[in-house]
């Protein structure tokens, strides 16, 4: 069976193979895309375009990031944030409703103290996390960035 077979013949096909790319781990997920390119360069190229990454979370507006820093949970959203520059991490606590900013900063704070060294395993665990938050806001309809319109296939 092909790569996209399946998800050609489903009527949320295009919506449900680009949500799996976007939180399968790295090797699996390029696997996938070079079998996909193989086999349909196009559809390939339509999943890539809306497909979430990580740098999307930073190219929200501040609305939106509102949004996604209240929908993560605190612990993961501080580990990647001790990950960040300075001003990456101003801009969230900036935009974080009190609760939220209470809590992210507890965990920050507590992040920073450990001194963690994350694995590139953990890391990636922690951004294809925030992602799927991201998709979840999505189609909720309060975020707007890389919608999946239902006429896409």
């Amino acid at each position: 069976m092909s790569v996209y077979q399946r998800y050609k013949k489903d009527s949320d096909g295009f919506r449900k193979i680009v949500q799996l790319m976007e939180v399968a781990p790295t090797v699996q997920r390029e696997k996938m895309l070079r079998l996909g390119q193989k086999e349909d360069p196009e559809y390939t190229k339509k999943i890539l375009q809306h497909m979430m990454v990580y740098e999307d979370f930073f190219k929200l507006p501040d609305m939106e990031l509102a949004e996604v820093i209240s929908a993560c949970y605190p612990q993961a959203l501080a580990a990647l944030m001790s990950l960040m520059s300075k001003e990456d991490q101003e801009r969230i606590l900036k935009n974080a409703v009190p609760n939220s900013l209470r809590l992210l900063r507890e965990q920050l704070e507590y992040c920073e103290l450990q001194e963690k060294k994350f694995s590139s395993t953990e890391i990636e665990m922690l951004q294809l996390k925030l992602i799927g938050f991201m998709r979840a806001l999505e189609r909720a309809g309060k975020i707007r960035v890389k919608i999946i319109s239902a006429s896409i296939k």
